[in-house]
C-alpha cells in the first residue's frame, strides 16, 4: 500500500499511467475508490494520481483528530 507522509499525516495514493499528471480528489465522506474506473481510463493517456484524503478511508487521522478543515486538506 503505498502512503506518503505530508506534515506527519500517512496518505495513501495511487498512480495510474504516465504523461501529464492528472489529480483525483474525493469528496466527503468518500475515499480514492470512487475514482477507480476513472483513474484507469485517464491513466491510458495522462498521469492520474488519486489518494485518500487524510481522516479517510486508508490515510491517517491526525492526532489529535478532532476535524479536518480545507487549510489541512491544501
Amino acid at each position: 500500500m503505498p502512503v506518503l507522509t505530508v506534515n506527519g499525516v500517512g496518505l495513501y495514493y495511487e498512480v495510474h499511467g504516465d504523461g501529464a499528471p492528472v489529480l483525483g480528489i474525493h469528496g466527503s465522506p468518500s475515499s480514492a475508490l470512487i475514482w477507480e474506473d476513472a483513474a484507469a481510463r485517464l491513466g491510458r493517456h495522462y498521469q492520474c494520481i488519486v489518494y485518500d484524503r487524510r481522516g479517510y478511508f486508508r490515510s491517517e487521522r491526525p492526532d489529535p483528530f478532532e476535524a479536518v478543515d480545507l487549510t489541512d486538506h491544501v
